[in-house]
C-alpha cells in the first residue's frame, strides 16, 4: 500500500513514518532514510513512563530493535535525548540544508 501511495503521490516530497521501515522493504522507495537515536536508559525511561511499560517490557521492545543496524543504514542520524522541542530543531535544520527557505 504505500509503495502504492508513493508513487502516485502529487508532492515533491513524500515522508514515510515507519518503525519497522528497513525490515519491511521500503527503503528501496527511499532517497533517504533518516533515523532517531536515543541512549538504551533513554528509551527504557521513556518506554516506562510515557506507555506505561514495566521495565521487563521496556527492556524486550528496546532489545528488538537492532538500532545499530538502523543507525548503520541511515543517511542522517537524529540524537533524540532531549525534549520534542530539540528534536524538532534538529529536523528543521536538516529539512532546511535540503529545502533552502526562499
Amino acid at each position: 500500500m504505500v509503495d502504492y501511495q508513493v508513487r502516485h503521490a502529487d508532492q515533491a516530497v513524500v515522508v514515510i513514518e515507519a518503525i519497522k521501515l528497513l525490515e519491511s522493504g521500503y527503503p528501496k522507495l527511499c532517497d533517504a532514510i533518516w533515523v532517531t537515536y536515543s541512549s538504551e536508559q533513554i528509551q527504557l525511561k521513556r518506554l516506562m513512563q510515557q506507555r506505561g511499560l514495566s521495565e521487563t517490557l521496556a527492556r524486550q521492545r528496546v532489545f528488538a530493535q537492532p538500532i545499530k543496524k538502523k543507525n548503520q543504514c541511515a543517511d542522517v542520524v537524529f540524537y533524540n535525548e532531549g525534549t520534542l522541542d530539540d528534536l524538532h530543531g534538529q529536523v528543521l535544520s536538516q529539512w532546511q540544508e535540503i529545502f533552502p527557505p526562499s
